[in-house]
């Protein structure tokens, strides 16, 4: 995890970038609820600091692990970095 703010927001960012070939994929992560906090909750999800994609993911506390799919397509071949940044209470419990 990248830095936490004040109010408990976390980042995970890849360390590297990801080379990738032209053509289209598929993003595949699984997301849950915090499970111990009783209020809705954010996880943003980007490629390339937004501007490759850019999906917020709203979720309740009691969410089970749910499989989430951003496809997205590359004209040429690029290098892709991937952040996850959660919400009021961090990203400790989202990932499975």
């Amino acid at each position: 995890m990248v830095g936490a703010s004040n109010e408990g927001k976390g980042k995970l960012t890849s360390k590297q970038t990801f080379d990738l070939d032209a053509g289209d994929y598929l993003l595949n992560f699984d997301l849950a609820g915090s499970h111990w906090w009783t209020s809705q909750e954010e996880v943003t999800v980007e490629g390339n600091n937004g501007t490759l994609f850019s999906e917020i993911y709203s979720l309740s506390y009691d969410t089970d692990f749910t499989t989430f799919t951003i496809p997205f397509s590359l004209a040429s071949a690029t290098g892709v970095s991937l952040s996850f940044e959660g919400g009021l209470h961090g990203l400790t419990r989202f990932f499975k």
